[in-house]
């Protein structure tokens, strides 16, 4: 399904530059979209990795080609995420764990031998976080200026109100209307956030054939025909 979350997102650009465009020249524009393309698009470093080097990616489970520590950690109570993208960011979140020598280790000193070490590098990590839980873990890192956070499942994220609530990604809608046992739907929210134009939710995704009676009215159909197309079955 990423394939088509994917090709959406470019859709959306593409017919946005093509507005662009029109008022700039007046001309329009075919706009062409694979979900395949789509997704090679969203490759990067692995097909990079590849494009250069010759060798074939492998499966690395979470953990990011490009820099280390970037991988999912386990602490006493769960899971969480690091993302220290450069030597500065280890050397500060080599501090922040209280093992500032870490950054100079000849295991772990720049990018490339922390990638070559990358696992060795995890222990450390996770030997360090045992003890604790999550919360005290991302709490640590975050306060450093490192980017780390919790790994949810569907429970946890439903219950962290910054997500739910402050930026409305679970919304309450108007069911659609042959459904009458339940007066309004949950619904995912709009991720895009925009101060002039804020996303207004109007109803929950229409049945099949819910509007057909509004639309062809609007196209100049009558109820007596529509009510004949009904009754040939060639409507809803």
């Amino acid at each position: 399904a990423i394939g088509d979350l994917f090709a959406g997102l470019n859709v959306g650009v593409a017919v946005c530059a093509s507005l662009y465009e029109r008022e700039k020249t007046g001309l329009g524009n075919h706009i062409d979209v694979a979900l395949v393309d789509s997704i090679v698009s969203g490759m990067e470093a692995k097909l990079m990795q590849y494009v250069y080097t010759g060798e074939s990616p492998v499966m690395t489970g979470n953990k990011y080609i490009s820099s280390a520590p970037y991988d999912s950690f386990k602490a006493k109570d769960a899971w969480f995420v690091i993302a220290s993208g450069t030597d500065k960011h280890f050397e500060v979140l080599s501090a922040a764990m209280g093992m500032p020598e870490l950054a100079r280790d000849p295991l772990y000193c720049d990018t490339e031998l922390r990638k070559k070490n990358a696992d060795a590098l995890k222990s450390v990590i996770e030997n360090w976080a045992a003890d604790k839980t999550v919360a005290e873990v991302v709490a640590i890192i975050d306060k450093a200026g490192i980017p780390a956070a919790p790994i949810y499942d569907c429970e946890a994220l439903c219950k962290d109100d910054s997500i739910i609530k402050d930026r409305e990604m679970l919304v309450t809608v108007p069911s659609p209307k042959n459904h009458k046992e339940v007066a309004a739907l949950t619904v995912i929210g709009n991720p895009i956030k925009m101060s002039e134009t804020p996303v207004k939710y109007k109803k929950a995704a229409p049945d099949l054939g819910e509007d057909n009676d509004e639309i062809f009215r609007e196209l100049g159909f009558s109820d007596e025909q529509l009510a004949a197309f009904k009754a040939a079955g060639v409507m809803n």
